[in-house]
């Protein structure tokens, strides 16, 4: 791996970006207050903290809503690999972009190098998390968001429904999810996925003929004692005492 370049758009305003591309990955960390990436007439929005990954030759435009920093990471090698993909930087990714501006200010001894392994933990980082959670071009955002919801509608009576399964499924970072689902509809896909199980119960529990542990079961819920108390938190009754209460 090679790194090609670094340095902060300080950018002083909106501004919408023309069309351009670089011959290597361009690693971008957004500091400022959102905007949106544009390939091929797609629009694909990003959030303070995010970072973008443009493939080499990657023609995109970028609109960025108010003042802000991107920092621009350049680095170029076959073993890279990368998908475009978006995601929420957590702490390491932070740090490390924050360290590499740090080095490059200071150009103490050995920064070179030094600068070079943190690239290096940027990029291996960004894999683990790019494996299933590109953003592949030609599918928007919005889409897959919608694909989660379709999921979770279909499948909620599964115990199989989790982030990481959701994340596998529409090929969407589990923070890129959590952020557009709520932005979407209200409320976290968690949250979604608990409210269907629940108002599937409760028709359940309308039937005389099955045990709660039993519906639990049928709702994708690991136990009765889980049920219960997920029950209880959503409604303010125990399955029991809402079942006497609608018979």
């Amino acid at each position: 791996m090679q790194m090609c370049s670094f340095f902060i758009n300080r950018i002083a305003t909106s501004v919408r970006c023309p069309e351009h591309r670089h011959p290597f990955y361009e690693i971008v960390y957004m500091c400022d207050r959102g905007g949106y990436i544009e390939i091929n007439g797609r629009r694909y929005e990003y959030r303070h903290g995010d970072i973008v990954v443009h493939p080499p030759e990657q023609a995109h435009i970028a609109f960025n809503k108010a003042a802000g920093e991107h920092h621009c990471l350049g680095v170029a090698g076959k073993e890279i690999a990368l998908p475009f993909g978006i995601v929420h930087a957590d702490e390491t990714l932070a740090n490390a972009f924050a360290a590499i501006a740090g080095e490059m200010n200071r150009r103490d001894r050995y920064h070179a190098f030094i600068i070079d392994a943190l690239a290096s933990q940027i990029i291996w980082t960004l894999k683990r998390r790019l494996d299933t959670g590109a953003l592949p071009e030609g599918t928007s955002a919005s889409e897959k968001i919608a694909s989660v919801k379709e999921i979770i509608d279909r499948d909620y009576g599964s115990m199989d429904i989790t982030l990481d399964m959701l994340s596998e499924k529409v090929l969407l970072d589990k923070d890129y999810i959590r952020h557009l689902f709520k932005k979407e509809y209200g409320t976290s896909p968690i949250r979604y996925l608990i409210g269907k199980k629940i108002e599937h119960s409760k028709t359940l529990l309308a039937n005389r003929g099955m045990k709660v542990n039993e519906i639990a079961a049928a709702t994708g819920f690991e136990d009765e004692y889980y049920f219960s108390r997920v029950f209880k938190k959503v409604t303010g009754k125990t399955p029991t005492q809402f079942r006497k209460a609608i018979l």
